[in-house]
């Protein structure tokens, strides 16, 4: 079960990075189903990318993983970005 959280995780983490943005918003419950501190360390590290929308995807993933109560659908990561959180 361990390998497969993190190949899971490997996948959230290559997801945020990737330049296609394709259906954004569906990684973050990926990260839910295998949030760990390995995961939010790696995802931590990522806020210094040089890229600023890899900033804003570890950002959203980052408050979807604090904020369990927010139900994540297509519109979550629009919605997310038109705030001050996504700097909107």
């Amino acid at each position: 079960m361990v390998d497969r959280q993190h190949s899971i995780a490997d996948l959230v983490v290559a997801a945020v990075a990737r330049d296609y943005r394709a259906k954004d918003w569906m990684y973050a419950p990926l990260a839910r189903a295998v949030d760990r501190p390995d995961l939010r360390r790696r995802l931590c590290g990522m806020l210094d990318a040089g890229h600023p929308l890899v900033r804003l995807r570890v950002q959203f993933v980052l408050h979807v993983l604090d904020h369990p109560e927010i139900r994540v659908r297509r519109h979550t990561w629009q919605r997310w970005l038109a705030t001050d959180d996504g700097h909107g």
